[in-house]
């Protein structure tokens, strides 16, 4: 007998803010939580500026990094991506 498990929904995602725009791609399980979340942040022109991870584990805990940014670009970088977490959070919890 087939048994499955560990069901996720996988999205494509954009987010701009005032300088810079994030694309990448999110796995979610059933609960919301956030499986995997990476990609890349790029100018509004589409430039590459670095890029990020963030995941959530089953115990509550979660792992992030944005790296390969920058040092002028890494402040407005770590923004855009705080909120972009929160928005998503915000998102998943009301579906």
């Amino acid at each position: 007998m087939v048994t499955l498990t560990n069901k996720q929904t996988n999205y494509s995602i954009e987010n701009e803010g005032q300088t810079l725009k994030i694309t990448g791609s999110i796995s979610v399980a059933e609960n919301g939580r956030i499986i995997s979340f990476n990609g890349n942040f790029v100018t509004p022109e589409s430039n590459y500026v670095g890029n990020f991870y963030y995941n959530e584990n089953e115990n509550g805990k979660s792992n992030r990094s944005v790296s390969d940014v920058d040092t002028d670009k890494y402040e407005d970088a770590d923004e855009l991506f705080d909120l972009t977490i929160k928005e998503l959070k915000q998102h998943f919890s009301e579906v």
